[in-house]
């Protein structure tokens, strides 16, 4: 038992050893031009992966635009469908962006915005009424 434990052990001090030395490495490649070495190596490796991490999600989750229209899900339960859209839990008879939701399926939606409808299916690119005035 004890000879499993010091395994683990092992393990965890490898893979923590492991991730570092990548961070260092990440580090290296994108300090600045004419940054000192030591300026890149001396930062906390893992800290700084995961600010970098934490902007680019941030980053992703503030440009709405990428996700407007776009199905990622959908609840059906009889009375209640619902579906992910754009970021956003909506329901049947629901408007988003001057487009309104006519009904939900498991598979697809169906829209309508200024007299024209149309069908989407769940992580199909959304249609570009999505973006007309």
């Amino acid at each position: 038992m004890q000879a499993k434990i010091k395994r683990v052990a092992l393990l965890c001090i490898l893979l923590f050893v492991n991730v570092n030395v990548a961070c260092i490495a990440y580090n290296i490649l994108t300090a600045e031009k004419g940054a000192p070495l030591w300026a890149s190596v001396a930062k906390n490796p893992t800290l700084s992966l995961f600010k970098t991490a934490k902007a680019a999600c941030l980053r992703r989750a503030s440009d709405k635009s990428n996700h407007r229209g776009l199905i990622t899900g959908t609840l059906c339960n009889g009375a209640n469908n619902s579906a992910a859209i754009g970021g956003q839990v909506l329901r049947e008879g629901d408007i988003a962006h001057g487009v309104k939701i006519v009904s939900i399926t498991r598979a697809e939606v169906k829209f309508e915005k200024n007299g024209r409808t149309w069908i989407q299916r769940v992580q199909e690119p959304p249609d570009s009424a999505w973006w007309d005035k």
